[in-house]
């Protein structure tokens, strides 16, 4: 009887407020896998539930966005693109500012939009970030089905698209978009124990910050003077890269990228350390 208790009691979980900045328990995150994808099948199944069009709304919108910005910025505009076609510049912009803003965004109101849970029980805060991560990975893969169908149309009718082995790029590029992504989220996230508007002002922020990061044109566009202080915005290098590897007609910078790959893991620590140590207190204050 005694060494069943001693085994239950081996088994709990302590919580508490004494840890370090880095003191995180990646097992204990690792356990909790089963809870991240009820939450990631949470997020994505009632994302249009009980709506007329389903989860044609992952493609719907995008498909809009991208008329509407090729109309304004490249006839309009009169904004290049390259020999990349019009359509699927402005489609790819889309759909990877959608990915990486909504990983902001969804991090950043960790606190706020399950405060009431988070009082209730215990479980690793981190899951919340990562079942978003994953929800917002599975409607990109959506998305990317579309664009790489479109993608084999402009090849089969002669469009100047030469892809090579720098697709191998892609992959590894959208990681780092997704990595950043939570780690400014995760960032937010804690300030916003505190100042519960800052998920607010983030997200305008980031509509402002999309006409500010290459997003709707290419860096070879923005006047030289201003290109190596616009690649200081991680995003810059990491769409650029994006573009050269997919489409083969737009500037490849690597030194722009060995510092935006820096920045990304930068951000994600701070955010993590800031996350985890916010985790702690977060009830008293939200």
């Amino acid at each position: 009887m005694a060494e069943a208790t001693t085994t239950e009691l081996k088994k709990e979980t302590i919580i508490s407020t004494e840890s370090g900045w880095f003191d995180i328990d990646w097992r204990e995150l690792w356990a909790s896998r089963e809870l991240i994808f009820r939450l990631f099948h949470r997020d994505f199944s009632c994302s249009y539930k009980q709506t007329i069009f389903g989860y044609t709304w992952f493609i719907i919108p995008p498909v809009i966005n991208t008329l509407v910005y090729g109309f304004m910025f490249g006839t309009i505009g009169k904004i290049s693109t390259g020999s990349a076609p019009k359509f699927l510049f402005y489609f790819l912009s889309v759909l990877i500012w959608n990915f990486f803003s909504s990983n902001v965004n969804k991090t950043a109101g960790t606190f706020t939009g399950n405060s009431g849970l988070f009082s209730k029980v215990y479980f690793p805060r981190f899951v919340v970030p990562v079942a978003g991560l994953l929800s917002n990975l599975l409607t990109l893969s959506i998305q990317v089905v579309l664009f790489t169908l479109i993608y084999g149309v402009y090849m089969w009718n002669g469009a100047p698209l030469h892809p090579g082995v720098e697709l191998l790029w892609v992959p590894v590029i959208v990681f780092l978009f997704g990595v950043l992504g939570i780690g400014g989220g995760l960032f937010i996230a804690s300030l916003t124990t505190t100042y519960r508007d800052m998920g607010m002002l983030a997200s305008m922020a980031l509509q402002l910050l999309m006409f500010g990061s290459c997003v709707l044109n290419p860096l070879s566009e923005a006047p030289a003077a201003l290109q190596p202080w616009m690649a200081l915005n991680p995003v810059v290098p990491l769409m650029e890269t994006l573009r050269y590897a997919l489409f083969g007609s737009h500037s490849f910078y690597p030194g722009y990228l060995c510092l935006s790959v820096v920045i990304t893991i930068a951000v994600f620590i701070l955010g993590l350390a800031t996350f985890h140590r916010a985790e702690r207190t977060f009830t008293d204050t939200v």
